[in-house]
């Protein structure tokens, strides 16, 4: 009796000795999990209960070890139930820490793209009329060719064609004043265009006024030459005749300095800076204006060429690059 006595208090010192042990480890195994997600940078292990089960079983080797030394004469059934016991005292004793991970930092927000300032834009506080010219089905209803005038004039045509693409001039001069208008509001300038497509019924009298009454600065008429087939080149049509003479004589300048752009852009032959009293579109215009021929659809080269989206991108920034010019000058 007195043997199991002592044999008892062995056990239970061993035991004792053992359940320190194992919280220690026990809790050193929570400590980690606690802080190994933040070492390898947010890495989450979800579950409180998880961690304790898997932190028992790891340590469950360890505590057998420990028994089996403190308890080498002891049978199976001794050591079994040291095992139970010291699991259920350990599991009373030791505290379930809650795992609170720190909640993912917040993505940092994408900077914003700098805005350009409209008022740092070359062009900023112009405003251009674009017309291109004719549309896809002419209208031949009769209207004064200038203001009180006797003289009429077929309200607009489809313009002339091409020999060897076959396109009608009226799309020709939309694919072109399309991209002035894109480069123009890309510098900052307000633009007006008279038409956007090709069926339209807007006479030559009407978009004038349209530009007369957004008082743009400038209206810049985009055509096309038809004629012989030996025929090339360009020209820019300004003002005369009844127009008044302060319109005339802001429409040469400003006709003068694009064709020029336009002509280093392009490499077009020069046909000169022509003035004609005879258009409805000049005559009936109260703000400065000026027509470009842009060269000959009648001409089987030159009518290939301005069909080119490359070609057509050089008279786009050639007629810009003229307005610019202008706009900085005068």
């Amino acid at each position: 009796m007195k043997n199991e006595h002592k044999e008892t208090k062995k056990n239970g010192g061993n035991l004792d000795i053992a359940i320190d042990r194992w919280k220690s480890l026990y809790e050193t195994q929570l400590l980690v999990l606690a802080v190994l997600p933040k070492a390898v940078g947010g890495f989450i292990i979800k579950g409180n209960r998880i961690h304790k089960v898997i932190c028992l079983l790891i340590s469950l080797l360890f505590v057998m070890m420990m028994i089996s030394c403190g308890n080498a004469g002891a049978d199976d059934a001794t050591a079994s139930g040291t095992i139970g016991r010291m699991l259920a005292k350990a599991i009373a004793e030791v505290p379930s820490p809650e795992l609170m991970l720190p909640a993912p930092a917040p993505e940092p927000e994408p900077e914003p793209e700098p805005k350009t300032e409209l008022s740092t834009l070359p062009l900023a506080g112009l405003t251009i009329g674009i017309d291109a010219g004719h549309q896809q089905y002419g209208n031949s209803e009769q209207e004064p060719v200038a203001p009180g005038a006797s003289e009429t004039k077929a309200r607009v045509t489809g313009g002339t064609s091409g020999v060897a693409t076959g396109k009608g001039e009226y799309q020709l001069n939309l694919e072109v004043a399309l991209k002035l208008d894109a480069i123009l509001r890309e510098r900052g300038a307000t633009t007006i265009m008279v038409r956007t497509q090709n069926e339209v019924d807007i006479s030559n009298v009407e978009r004038a006024t349209m530009m007369n009454n957004a008082g743009v600065n400038l209206c810049i008429r985009i055509h096309a030459n038809g004629g012989d087939a030996a025929q090339h080149g360009a020209m820019m049509l300004v003002p005369s005749g009844s127009v008044p003479a302060e319109i005339q004589s802001a429409s040469k300048t400003a006709g003068e300095i694009i064709f020029n752009h336009f002509l280093q852009e392009t490499g077009a032959v020069s046909l000169g800076v022509i003035p004609r009293s005879d258009l409805s579109g000049f005559n009936w215009s109260t703000v400065p204006v000026c027509l470009i021929e842009m060269g000959f659809m009648t001409n089987y080269d030159e009518d290939l060429l301005m069909s080119t989206e490359d070609y057509q991108y050089r008279i786009a920034k050639g007629l810009a690059d003229g307005i610019e010019s202008w706009h900085n000058n005068y």
